[in-house]
Protein backbone atom coordinates (compact mmCIF):
# COMPACT_ATOMS: atom_id res chain seq x y z
CA UNK A 1 0.00 0.00 0.00
CA UNK A 2 1.45 3.37 -1.04
CA UNK A 3 1.70 5.99 1.67
CA UNK A 4 1.56 9.78 1.60
CA UNK A 5 3.21 12.09 4.10
CA UNK A 6 1.16 13.89 6.79
CA UNK A 7 3.67 16.57 7.70
CA UNK A 8 1.35 19.41 6.60
CA UNK A 9 -1.64 18.09 8.54
CA UNK A 10 -1.57 19.75 11.94
CA UNK A 11 -5.21 19.81 12.93
CA UNK A 12 -6.30 17.01 15.29
CA UNK A 13 -9.83 16.71 13.92
CA UNK A 14 -8.44 16.07 10.44
CA UNK A 15 -6.08 13.41 11.70
CA UNK A 16 -9.12 11.55 13.05
CA UNK A 17 -10.61 11.35 9.53
CA UNK A 18 -7.49 9.87 7.98
CA UNK A 19 -5.92 6.46 8.60
CA UNK A 20 -2.53 7.32 10.05
CA UNK A 21 0.10 4.66 10.73
CA UNK A 22 3.63 5.62 11.81
CA UNK A 23 3.13 9.19 10.62
CA UNK A 24 2.00 8.06 7.15
CA UNK A 25 -1.40 8.10 5.47
CA UNK A 26 -2.95 5.20 3.59
CA UNK A 27 -3.02 5.75 -0.20
CA UNK A 28 -6.82 5.85 -0.32
CA UNK A 29 -6.81 8.84 2.00
CA UNK A 30 -4.21 10.85 0.07
CA UNK A 31 -7.02 12.85 -1.60
CA UNK A 32 -8.17 14.01 1.84
CA UNK A 33 -4.60 15.00 2.66
CA UNK A 34 -4.39 17.17 -0.45
CA UNK A 35 -7.77 18.79 0.28
CA UNK A 36 -6.94 19.63 3.88
CA UNK A 37 -3.59 21.18 2.98
CA UNK A 38 -5.56 23.90 1.24
CA UNK A 39 -8.33 24.27 3.83
CA UNK A 40 -6.35 24.19 7.08
CA UNK A 41 -4.00 27.12 7.65
CA UNK A 42 -0.45 26.24 8.59
CA UNK A 43 1.23 27.49 11.73
CA UNK A 44 2.71 30.97 11.30
CA UNK A 45 6.45 31.22 10.81
CA UNK A 46 8.60 32.86 13.44
CA UNK A 47 10.29 36.20 12.73
CA UNK A 48 13.65 34.43 12.92
CA UNK A 49 12.57 32.08 10.11
CA UNK A 50 11.68 35.04 7.88
CA UNK A 51 15.04 36.64 8.61
CA UNK A 52 16.80 33.37 7.74
CA UNK A 53 14.88 33.17 4.46
CA UNK A 54 15.86 36.72 3.53
CA UNK A 55 19.49 36.13 4.45
CA UNK A 56 19.67 32.97 2.32
CA UNK A 57 18.18 34.91 -0.61
CA UNK A 58 21.02 37.45 -0.43
CA UNK A 59 19.32 40.29 1.42
CA UNK A 60 21.40 42.55 3.67
CA UNK A 61 19.97 44.01 6.84
CA UNK A 62 20.42 47.07 8.94
CA UNK A 63 18.85 47.84 12.29
CA UNK A 64 15.84 50.10 12.57
CA UNK A 65 14.14 51.61 15.58
CA UNK A 66 13.24 49.21 18.36
CA UNK A 67 12.64 45.69 17.10
CA UNK A 68 12.54 46.74 13.44
CA UNK A 69 15.05 45.49 10.87
CA UNK A 70 15.29 46.76 7.30
CA UNK A 71 16.23 44.20 4.64
CA UNK A 72 17.43 45.32 1.21
CA UNK A 73 18.61 43.61 -1.94
CA UNK A 74 20.21 45.26 -4.99
CA UNK A 75 17.65 43.69 -7.35
CA UNK A 76 14.57 44.55 -5.28
CA UNK A 77 13.46 48.20 -5.48
CA UNK A 78 11.57 48.32 -2.17
CA UNK A 79 13.14 47.23 1.16
CA UNK A 80 11.37 44.78 3.48
CA UNK A 81 10.83 46.00 7.04
CA UNK A 82 10.31 43.34 9.70
CA UNK A 83 9.15 44.21 13.18
CA UNK A 84 9.05 41.95 16.19
CA UNK A 85 11.43 39.88 18.27
CA UNK A 86 12.86 36.73 16.75
CA UNK A 87 10.68 34.33 18.77
CA UNK A 88 7.39 36.05 17.94
CA UNK A 89 4.96 34.60 15.39
CA UNK A 90 5.07 36.50 12.13
CA UNK A 91 1.91 38.14 10.85
CA UNK A 92 0.53 36.87 7.55
CA UNK A 93 1.30 40.18 5.78
CA UNK A 94 4.95 39.87 6.90
CA UNK A 95 5.20 36.37 5.43
CA UNK A 96 3.62 37.60 2.20
CA UNK A 97 6.00 40.56 1.90
CA UNK A 98 9.05 38.35 2.47
CA UNK A 99 7.87 35.76 -0.07
CA UNK A 100 7.12 38.50 -2.60
CA UNK A 101 10.54 40.15 -2.12
CA UNK A 102 12.37 36.84 -2.50
CA UNK A 103 10.37 36.04 -5.64
CA UNK A 104 11.23 39.47 -7.08
CA UNK A 105 14.91 38.96 -6.35
CA UNK A 106 14.88 35.55 -8.06
CA UNK A 107 13.01 36.89 -11.10
CA UNK A 108 15.42 39.82 -11.53
CA UNK A 109 18.58 37.72 -11.25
Amino acid sequence: MALASTENIRHDSVRGLISVRDGKVAAGDSFLVQCFRVIIPTMPKKIRELKRMLQKAGFAWRPGKGSHTVWSHPLVPKPVVLSGKDGRDARRYQEERVEEAIKTAEENS
